[in-house]
């Protein structure tokens, strides 16, 4: 009990210092980088005495401490400062609130559902009686998973609006907005136009909100329900894989799954609102990006990150609550039962008169890693997922080395203008023209070769950081017996401050806004900070022998790649790509103002990248360890 009031302590101290760093920083950021904070109080034309009114009313000619911690206080009370582009003079909560709103009610149906489906078809899986059973909820979620939620909204969009509109039906959806333009605004009570419509009887305004959010929600719930499934069955992989004196540890995997799962819900969230204009507060994010709005930005990232912060302290709390609530007089007697017998077989091993203990050199222990890791290797390669997923990663590979066995174009003629733009598939241009008369299949090669340079070298990145924090962070815990969600939980809060201090700095000194910053080559060492965190999780929960890491490591490579290149992807989707570099991403978000009429130019560029995701998924499916691997390791039959 006494470890868990420590780890109590640890964990709150720890939270408190991320969100005071992230205060200081703000500040000044506020105060240096972005100048001076009175003019987004001031009109376009303002007197003298009106800006030393306001310099007064915002203590800024307090001293330099004192300004700080006003400035505390009012990013905890909500006082986050006005838009100074998006809406100047306008106060940002009034701008964040009912956009808040709107991404909580776009993503809680989906969220709700998918759980439910999740947890119910991930546990079916795992006791499931054949190895098809078991497979196949998998490998159907990796597939679906493949598919960009960019592809599967437009493909709704398509299908149950435009093709329903072409035939006379008067059931089409909506795919724009979240209203309809001669609908009227609810009386206002909380901000939620959802609550606000039930609370004053307008159920007019909730039907029609709810009839624009019907098509988000199915995208929604399509991808999110695989993903909840592969969570639920990486965590009881993972509880079925340990002793049951450590099945406790496996609780600490399954709530950094879904910490990682906190992130990729949010950014799905701000591409779906993207695609159908919902306003919400992703969108209002990016917006605020792209212009420069920085004091929007900042009550952003305040809220995210105060958000994420609540979410690991609540599962640090059910953590050790469940440590607490389920015997943990239980657990030690079955350790020191395990002990015990291991005693008594060494006992019984030394007082034989043919047991001679050995020493074992250090080449032949690592010999013996090295066997243990090849046989290992050639197991898995026996795998039909192995084997596809490596036949379609080959061929990739060997497309984006050698560009010419596709297509006779150069990159430079790739990206200069061309005649012929949105013209359908020709002997000249097989897959058609796009944008500017852009060779679409000729994109498509060299943007799959410039996001296969992204995702190996963002993974690259993030195992040798996982590798250099993992090692010293798994031997102070065992040397000081502390819970692994204690020390890696300012490790994966710091990617969030470097990353914005990049943006910022490159902003400063060299004039590179973060919205060009990300599209640069360079910033593959910005997805790789990203990446650090899970990779030093995954060494601190392991035994530290090389078989063990590479047995643990090597499967998530190829599933980490494939996040990085929807990454990637997304990123280009939201224009956060320079147009000098072949990003698929900008070329579908480019495409589709002429999806309807031209519909090759978006289409064929996402089937490629979920062909290359497909790829990677599999491989990942192929090298997972399988429940009936484990149970014949451990030597038991469960369910």
């Amino acid at each position: 009990m006494k470890e868990i009031y420590r780890n109590l302590i640890y964990l709150s101290i720890v939270s408190s210092i991320i969100i005071f760093f992230f205060l200081i920083f703000s500040f000044l950021v506020s105060r240096i980088i972005l100048g001076d904070p009175v003019l987004a109080y001031l009109p376009s034309s303002y007197t003298p005495s009106q800006y030393e009114q306001v310099h007064h009313q915002l203590g800024l000619d307090l001293p330099l401490s004192s300004q700080f911690l006003l400035y505390f206080l009012k990013m905890f009370i909500g006082n986050w400062g006005l838009s100074n582009q998006i809406s100047h003079g306008v106060s940002v909560v009034s701008l964040l609130i009912p956009r808040l709103y709107r991404s909580v009610e776009v993503i809680s149906i989906p969220l709700i559902v998918s759980l439910v489906l999740g947890v119910f078809l991930g546990m079916r899986s795992m006791k499931a009686k054949s190895r098809t059973g078991k497979r196949l909820p998998q490998i159907i979620s990796l597939i679906i998973l493949a598919i960009p939620i960019v592809l599967l909204s437009m493909g709704l969009q398509y299908f149950l609006s435009y093709q329903l509109k072409q035939i006379g039906s008067p059931l089409y959806f909506p795919t724009q907005g979240f209203t309809n333009p001669i609908s009227s605004t609810p009386p206002f009570v909380t901000g939620s136009r959802f609550f606000d419509s039930i609370l004053s009887g307008r159920w007019d305004i909730l039907l029609d909100y709810l009839y624009h959010l019907a098509l988000p929600w199915i995208a929604l719930t399509i991808i999110l329900t695989p993903f909840m499934i592969l969570l639920v069955r990486s965590y009881l992989l993972n509880k079925l894989d340990r002793p049951s004196s450590m099945k406790h540890e496996s609780i600490t995997l399954g709530l950094t799954s879904l910490g990682l799962g906190f992130g990729m819900v949010g950014t799905l969230v701000i591409l779906v609102e993207s695609v159908f204009n919902l306003d919400g507060m992703g969108q209002l994010l990016i917006t605020a990006m792209q212009r420069r709005d920085y004091w929007v930005e900042n009550g952003c990232f305040f809220l995210i990150s105060l958000f994420f912060t609540i979410f690991m302290i609540v599962g640090g709390l059910i953590f050790f609550a469940y440590r607490a609530i389920r015997s943990e007089r239980d657990i030690i007697k079955r350790y020191n039962q395990q002990k015990s017998d291991e005693k008594d077989h060494n006992e019984q091993m030394s007082s034989s008169s043919e047991f001679k203990p050995e020493k074992v050199s250090v080449s032949l222990k690592i010999k013996k890693e090295l066997r243990k890791l090849k046989d290992y290797l050639l197991i898995k390669l026996k795998s039909p997922f192995t084997i596809i997923g490596l036949i379609i990663l080959i061929f990739v590979i060997t497309i984006s080395i050698f560009p010419q066995i596709l297509t006779p174009y150069s990159r430079h003629y790739l990206t200069t203008p061309n005649y012929g733009a949105w013209s359908p598939p020709s002997p000249e241009h097989p897959l058609g023209q796009g944008d500017m008369g852009f060779d679409v299949l000729g994109r498509i090669v060299y943007g799959t070769q410039l996001s296969l340079l992204f995702g190996l070298g963002a993974v690259g990145i993030g195992l040798l950081g996982g590798i250099i924090l993992g090692i010293p962070l798994n031997l102070f815990k065992r040397r000081f017996k502390m819970s692994a969600e204690i020390l890696l939980t300012p490790v994966y809060m710091y990617p969030m401050m470097i990353s914005v201090l990049l943006g910022l700095l490159g902003l400063f000194f060299i004039g590179i806004p973060i919205t060009e910053g990300i599209a640069s080559l360079e910033m593959i060492f910005f997805f790789g900070i990203l990446l650090i965190p899970l990779f030093t999780q995954i060494i601190v929960n392991t035994k530290l022998t090389l078989f063990n890491l590479s047995k643990k490591i090597i499967p998530y490579i190829p599933l980490l790649m494939g996040f990085i290149i929807i990454i990637y992807f997304f990123l280009g989707f939201l224009g956060f790509t320079s147009p000098v570099l072949i990003s698929l991403g900008r070329d579908v978000a480019q495409s589709r103002i002429q999806y309807y009429t031209s519909p090759w130019a978006a289409i064929f560029p996402m089937l490629a990248l979920s062909f290359l995701l497909m790829g990677l998924f599999l491989l990942y499916a192929g090298l997972q360890k399988s429940p009936k691997e484990i149970q014949e390791l451990q030597g038991t039959v469960r369910t």
